[in-house]
């Protein structure tokens, strides 16, 4: 071995086969000799020769180029310093078997967090599972239930076409009796007869019916501007006159606009209210179109149209549903 040969902190660690931490604490606890950096303390190498002699517990030959050191040291301090030697070595083993016990303990209270931590998110994702399950049977029932709604107001129109064109029939039948009886009476009479029954009764209806349409463009502006342009376009198509054809046909057109608004209200949750509200406000202002199409208001002392309140909600709210329609549909 060459004398003077020195060994950084990492090489007697790789050469005792602990970390560097144990290195230094056999250094601080003088189990292990070394030199220090004068400027600020920091252990910074350790003699190859005393590494040797704390590995082996001999003292290691030092030979120099030139001349060989020989000594003798007497019996009582051979043994004193074997003593010492292998209280050193004792220290340190007891010292490794703590410290690998203490990284025993630690690793295992490290697993035992790791597993409860596994089973904690294996819980949760059995409880969003359930909950995703849930979700869907719950859909599942509103598509059934909308899917019967749908049918229902298919036969409800199909049902109120059928009543037009028998009520069509029967309004035939009776100008054909009034014409009989009016030929009777003569023909001023009967031109009389007629603008009365004819002209007045359906202009009245058809301005009470344009009221109603009126009224439930304006009332339903803040939650769909689309269907009061449909219903404003209509009332313009009409212009001044109260031509009673024409006006039925408008009005049968914002009848089923209006249905077709309701049916995506209904059962829908917005930001700014609720679309049950929207829903059944349109389905009650359209029973009220529906009563003048069937002419049930023809003995109203009033040609004014019925009277409702639109819905109170967030217009805020409803122009953030509007714009995220808009921009799904991008």
């Amino acid at each position: 071995m060459v004398e003077g040969k020195y060994l950084s902190i990492p090489e007697a660690s790789e050469r005792l086969g602990v970390n560097e931490k144990t290195v230094y604490k056999y250094l601080r606890e003088g189990r292990l000799t070394g030199e220090k950096n004068p400027i600020g303390g920091k252990w910074l190498r350790i003699k190859e020769s005393d590494l040797e002699m704390f590995i082996t517990g001999k003292p290691t030959e030092v030979k120099s180029q030139g001349d060989k050191q020989e000594g003798e040291s007497d019996a009582v301090a051979k043994a004193e310093e074997e003593a010492r030697i292998a209280k050193a070595n004792k220290e340190r083993v007891e010292f490794e078997a703590a410290e690998a016990k203490a990284q025993t303990e630690k690793d295992a209270a490290t697993l035992g967090m790791t597993l409860e931590q596994y089973k904690t998110s294996q819980e949760n994702i059995l409880k969003l599972n359930v909950k995703y399950e849930e979700q869907l049977v719950v859909q599942e029932k509103r598509d059934e239930e909308r899917g019967r709604e749908k049918v229902v107001w298919s036969e409800q129109n199909k049902a109120l076409e059928e009543q037009l064109e028998a009520k069509e029939s029967n309004e035939l039948i009776l100008k054909e009796e009034v014409l009989r009886v009016r030929g009777l009476l003569g023909e001023k009479e009967e031109q009389d007869v007629k603008a009365k029954d004819e002209g007045e009764h359906y202009k009245k209806n058809i301005k009470r019916a344009i009221g109603v349409l009126h009224t439930i463009a304006n009332g339903i502006e803040e939650y769909s501007p689309d269907l009061k342009s449909k219903i404003e376009k209509q009332i313009a198509s009409l212009g001044g006159k109260k031509d009673f054809e024409k006006g039925m046909n408008i009005i049968m057109a914002c009848h089923t606009a209006i249905i077709k608004e309701a049916g995506y209200f209904q059962d829908t949750k917005f930001k700014g209210f609720d679309g049950d509200v929207v829903a059944n406000w349109l389905y009650d202002a359209d029973e009220k179109l529906e009563e003048i199409m069937r002419l049930k208001v023809e003995d109203a002392t009033s040609d004014e149209p019925p009277m409702f309140t639109p819905p109170a909600s967030s217009g805020l709210g409803r122009l953030l549903d509007r714009i995220a329609e808009k921009i799904k549909g991008i």
